[in-house]
């Protein structure tokens, strides 16, 4: 048995940030049971996810009977199980005295509500659908983008409100806009990038097809209505205050 030290058994807690604002601390306890002094020379860790305590000067005295309480910090750098092992060095016979400490840094969860298949779209028309973007783990999450994988003049994001970081439970919301002036249908791929580790890319398929009246589909007029949305002869626009020019070339990369 050590002379004259003992030690708090395990270290099993919590901590959300890996860039740690307010460390988590618990007490390693140093306890001198014997009739004589106790000298403590020095006390290690063997991670820096563990921080020790700020000591003025070494070597730290204990009297006999006394006892000193030492915080541990616990302040990870990233996500995960954390541990290590603490060494107090000091003038017992059996020194070092060691115990392990370890500790948990879990991260938030990414989810995502919401429907993006848009379906049938009739031609010229604009249409929405709104998905939440949600934080279901135990601490904050840090959602750093979200935006196409390719520029896409049928496609927009309105009122995009990331980056943004979201708290255990809360959600922000996202409204997609499909306007239907495409010839051909075609996915779209939205990329939501966040410090989730099971999840950091998450990708959404955005679905939605451009319904041509009858008249379009059925005569010679058909390839001129669907270069120009605005022929009167063959298209009803259905929103004045929109470009419906329906042009299908190839999109551009989302750089």
């Amino acid at each position: 048995m050590l002379r004259g030290l003992s030690y708090c058994s395990g270290f099993v807690t919590p901590q959300c940030s890996p860039v740690v604002v307010r460390g988590l601390r618990l007490s390693l306890v140093l306890s001198n049971g014997s009739t004589c002094p106790l000298s403590v020379a020095d006390i290690t860790t063997t991670s820096t996810d563990f921080a020790l305590p700020t000591v003025a000067s070494y070597p730290i005295l204990i009297g006999p009977g006394d006892a000193v309480a030492l915080p541990i910090r616990f302040a990870p750098t990233s996500f995960g199980t954390k541990s290590a092992t603490i060494k107090v060095f000091s003038d017992d016979p059996a020194s070092p005295g060691q115990v392990s400490v370890r500790g948990q840094a879990p991260s938030g969860k990414i989810a995502v509500t919401g429907s993006t298949h848009f379906g049938r779209v009739r031609a010229c028309c604009v249409d929405e659908r709104m998905i939440a973007i949600c934080n279901t783990g135990d601490c904050k999450l840090d959602v750093s983008s979200v935006a196409f994988r390719r520029k896409s003049r049928h496609w927009k994001l309105v009122n995009n409100p990331f980056p943004a970081t979201l708290h255990p439970g809360s959600c922000l919301n996202v409204v997609i806009r499909y306007k239907a002036t495409e010839k051909f249908a075609r996915s779209c791929d939205l990329l939501i990038h966040s410090d989730d580790p099971a999840m950091p890319t998450l990708c959404l398929e955005l679905l939605a097809s451009t319904v041509w009246p009858e008249v379009c589909c059925d005569d010679s007029r058909a390839e001129p209505c669907k270069r120009r949305c605005r022929e009167p002869s063959c298209c009803t626009r259905c929103c004045d205050d929109h470009d419906c020019g329906c042009d299908d070339a190839d999109d551009e990369d989302d750089e």
